[in-house]
């Protein structure tokens, strides 16, 4: 017992990780905490418009449900005209030292809108959120944590539509937990066509040049050119 410990901790002391290792009782099976050395920051991008209060519930959903402290939240602010808009804003920096607000000065264009909130994102990861979405308890830890344990450049996430009285319709996700198209291109019918729900190392995001700007539903292609170009793509069933 004590020696498969032994070899567990080690072996994620490899990984960059410090492992609690405790044994089930059942043989050769461990229940493992782990714990990264190295805290990756990651950046939350919103874009928002006068959307205070699904803004303020996205926000809950992410301040009140996560102990992985290691994330800072950009909202990107496009013509918003309410005055109760900005005196959220002035709310959010007062209570949180990782909540910022960035100017867009342009009309509405959602792939110039978020390439300019990345340009002030200098964290190892990008998560790409709306003001209408929310995030499940603890989802950034474990889409992190499963990033660098995987070494993963884009992890895939559960994620559920919210339909007009209040059914919800669960999406699916690729069958195999980690790949690359390379390997399992079917799992390319299996990728949805949007930029979040997924954690995107920033390097990936760079490499493809951002969301393609001047076209019609610019958002769509990107899904598939991080697809296409990462290494190695995760998926966690959850969040």
């Amino acid at each position: 017992i004590d020696a498969g410990k032994l070899a567990l901790t080690e072996h994620y002391a490899r990984l960059g990780y410090e492992a609690e290792v405790e044994y089930t009782g059942i043989f050769i099976m461990y229940r493992m905490r782990l714990k990264l050395k190295s805290q990756p920051l990651v950046k939350i991008l919103i874009p928002n418009k006068d959307q205070e209060e699904t803004l303020a519930n996205c926000l809950s959903s992410i301040y009140e449900k996560t102990d992985y402290p290691y994330f800072e939240i950009i909202v990107v602010e496009n013509n918003s005209e309410k005055e109760e808009t900005f005196a959220y804003y002035e709310k959010m920096k007062q209570e949180h030292e990782n909540f910022h607000v960035v100017t867009y000065q342009g009309g509405f264009n959602y792939s110039a809108i978020n390439n300019f909130g990345v340009r002030h994102a200098k964290g190892e990861y990008l998560l790409f959120v709306d003001s209408d979405d929310y995030l499940e308890k603890n989802a950034c830890q474990k889409l992190y944590e499963h990033a660098k344990l995987h070494d993963n450049d884009l992890v895939l996430f559960g994620r559920y539509n919210l339909r007009e009285g209040g059914e919800t319709e669960k999406l699916y996700l690729p069958v195999v937990e980690d790949f690359s198209l390379r390997e399992y291109k079917e799992e390319m019918a299996r990728l949805s066509p949007f930029p979040w729900d997924k954690l995107i190392r920033r390097e990936l995001f760079q490499e493809i040049g951002g969301f393609p700007e001047g076209i019609r539903f610019e958002d769509l292609p990107v899904a598939h050119m991080l697809a296409v170009s990462a290494r190695k793509i995760g998926v966690v069933s959850e969040c």
